[in-house]
């Protein structure tokens, strides 16, 4: 926080740094929430991408009717898709958690009770 001995000019500079380090923190946050959103497609693709190779392997090598085989790489697909949307929303959520936090470093709640400004976020994110 400013000190009162301050000038207007530093106190505008340190106002002016304490955003950009909140500026900052938020993008390292929303960097950080992409690497772990890439990493679980990878592990998610990695681990159905081997089950259904074995699966289109094995009606390959098998004769006759193939419609339980294709059910089930349908299942599997289907599976791997809501799979990949529960990532999604798990990753969306924990990212609004952390910019959050940010943001109540950005609007420190006041402490009296008062009814917040209109562009103030009222709604909090749950998990």
């Amino acid at each position: 926080m400013p000190s009162q001995t301050q000038s207007p000019s530093e106190d505008i500079s340190t106002h002016y740094q304490e955003l950009v380090e909140l500026a900052v923190q938020a993008s390292l946050a929303c960097i950080t929430s992409g690497f772990r959103y890439w990493q679980g497609v990878a592990e998610l693709y990695g681990s159905y991408a081997l089950t259904v190779s074995h699966d289109l392997s094995d009606m390959r090598a098998a004769s006759g009717s193939h419609e339980e085989a294709w059910g089930s790489l349908r299942d599997r697909l289907r599976a791997y898709v809501r799979t990949m949307g529960a990532l999604a929303r798990q990753e969306s959520r924990l990212l609004q958690l952390e910019l959050e936090a940010i943001e109540q470093k950005i609007w420190p709640a006041a402490e009296s009770e008062h009814v917040p400004p209109h562009w103030r976020r009222r709604a909090r994110v749950k998990l």
